[in-house]
C-alpha cells in the first residue's frame, strides 16, 4: 500500500507530463498553421504563461 505522499507525488508527476504534452501538441498544431513563427514572441511568451498557469494550478489540487 503506497502513503499518501507517494501517491501525491505520482500524481504531481503526471499532471506534469500531461502539460508538458499538451504544450507540445498545441505549438505543433500552431506551427503547421504557420501561427507559431519562430520570431513571434507574443504567441511564444502567451503559451508559455497559460501553460505555466495551468501547471501551477493543477500542482496545488
Amino acid at each position: 500500500m503506497m502513503s499518501y505522499p507517494e501517491k501525491r507525488a505520482i500524481v504531481s508527476i503526471l499532471a506534469g507530463i500531461a502539460v508538458i504534452v499538451s504544450y507540445c501538441i498545441y505549438v505543433y498544431e500552431k506551427s503547421k498553421s504557420g501561427e507559431a513563427a519562430a520570431d513571434n514572441l507574443k504567441f511564444w511568451a502567451g503559451g508559455q504563461c497559460s501553460y505555466s498557469s495551468s501547471s501551477v494550478s493543477l500542482q496545488t489540487l
